[in-house]
């Protein structure tokens, strides 16, 4: 099995804000040089620290990227969602936030421990400490020297982005410091301090179509060639649905009933003689699902 090659800081401690995306996706769009530059600190109006930070998230959500000069510049999707009149500039659609975690805890290379808890994490508690162990043998295995500073940071960081700080419950302000993520309610911490659970549950606010986004996309990253996947690996397979999206398996199989209707025949559900799987027809890109989403959306449909 080739290794994969991890990542554990550049967040600089921060998770991102729900002003940060739309902030980027502008001002990258007039400058591609902003980074590089002493005069972002204005542009971006925020710290140093705060644009290192800006520019890693970017990375991570698949908001921006790198063209052949090095130069930073939004991607074809941040332009679709970001832009004044695009999809949600503004991340006001729940729908976009599962779509924003979805790209978060698929990418190994750049956000590590956000990929590691939600895909290979075998438990659905836990504390600070034991995510921390098992990141460390991830590393391990993997290649990668981290220390344990790092990885404190880390993982409080990722904790922070999906579990509410205190002083935001109390305080129902309008510029909060939490990530949006944490509308989300993926993760709890229990009565007991210190200790996580993840929520899995049915998860019906995530719409057909973000979820049909994420199928296809995890289909041609893994069984590109297949007309036919089980619905154990759309459900448990590292990078899947049913993992990321912490959907429990009754749920999973109910919302995968009615997917030839909601793919307009595109994915089919068969379940024969115990053994449940989806087929299709043929290679599809994942964005035609988000324009399908977004263009009802923007239409009020």
């Amino acid at each position: 099995m080739s290794k994969l090659k991890l990542s554990f800081s550049g967040h600089e401690t921060f998770p991102f804000r729900y002003t940060w995306p739309k902030k980027c996706n502008d001002e990258l769009s007039l400058d591609k040089d902003l980074f590089r530059k002493e005069e972002s600190l204005a542009s971006l109006g925020v710290g140093k620290n705060m644009v290192n930070s800006i520019r890693h998230w970017g990375i991570s959500l698949g908001l921006i990227e790198q063209n052949t000069l090095k130069e930073y510049e939004p991607t074809c999707f941040a332009k679709s969602l970001l832009s004044d009149d695009g999809w949600d500039p503004y991340l006001e659609d729940q729908a976009t936030l599962w779509l924003l975690h979805w790209r978060l805890c698929s990418n190994p290379g750049i956000s590590s421990t956000w990929y590691f808890a939600f895909n290979k994490l075998n438990a659905l508690e836990f504390t600070k400490e034991h995510l921390i162990s098992q990141l460390k043998d991830f590393a391990l295995v993997n290649g990668t020297k981290v220390t344990q500073n790092t990885l404190n940071r880390d993982v409080d960081c990722f904790i922070k982005t999906y579990v509410s700080s205190k002083i935001a419950k109390m305080n129902m302000i309008e510029d909060t410091l939490d990530c949006p993520l944490s509308e989300l309610n993926l993760i709890q911490e229990t009565g007991q301090r210190g200790l996580y659970i993840f929520n899995r549950g049915p998860k019906q606010d995530i719409p057909d179509d973000i979820l049909l986004y994420a199928l296809v996309e995890y289909w041609n990253n893994n069984f590109i060639g297949r007309e036919v996947v089980s619905f154990e690996d759309i459900a448990y397979s590292e990078g899947s649905p049913g993992l990321i999206f912490k959907i429990d398996e009754d749920s999973l199989a109910y919302r995968l009933e009615r997917i030839e209707s909601a793919s307009k025949g595109f994915f089919r559900f068969d379940e024969t003689s115990s053994l449940r799987q989806v087929y299709r027809k043929d290679f599809i890109d994942q964005n035609e699902f988000l324009n399908n989403y977004y263009s009802k959306k923007l239409c009020g449909i």
